[in-house]
């Protein structure tokens, strides 16, 4: 069935009733027009359902992002640039053990260096309330910094790398 005005088809979708044993049911179809003929494709709604949910996922995902960018835009560190390192052999390691440190004199001073990436994410945001004068919203850059830290699990160059982006840098 192809209804046309004027070449234009009347309707976007059309709904065929089918009848198997004694169930009913009602689905939507999209014509499509292909050399000349038509046929009705199903318009499956579970499959827009799942795109509606992708589409506001990555709006939800798109969003947050943007709220790091502000965050990030906004975080002023004060006199100190708050990254670690990760290094092999440093004095008194074994050379195939690696540890992390502040990357800043002012951060790292009177802190060893740490097998636990953790006990330097805490130090370095410490010390931005402690010694650095950074604004409230470094601070909660850092924290959140600390926590992709935290997830990662990780304890190599990776996850420095992972805290020093999660800042900024």
């Amino acid at each position: 069935m192809n209804i046309k005005d004027d070449g234009v088809n009347l309707f976007e979708h059309i709904q065929i009733r089918s009848t198997t044993s004694s169930t009913h049911s009602l689905t939507s179809v999209r014509p499509i027009t292909s050399h000349s003929h038509t046929f009705y494709q199903p318009i499956n709604n579970s499959n827009n359902m799942h795109a509606s949910t992708v589409i506001a996922t990555l709006f939800s995902a798109a969003s947050a992002y943007a709220a790091v960018l502000d965050l990030r835009a906004a975080a002023d560190f004060g006199s100190c640039t708050p990254t670690m390192d990760f290094q092999l052999g440093r004095p008194g390691r074994k050379a195939t053990e690696g540890t992390f440190l502040p990357t800043d004199s002012t951060v790292a001073k009177g802190q060893q260096d740490a097998l636990n990436p953790n006990i330097i994410t805490n130090r370095i945001c410490d010390q931005l309330t402690n010694v650095c004068d950074a604004n409230q919203a470094a601070k909660d850059l850092c924290t959140q910094a600390k926590s992709v830290v935290q997830g990662l699990g990780t304890k190599d160059a990776s996850t420095a790398t992972a805290f020093n982006s999660a800042l900024g840098f």
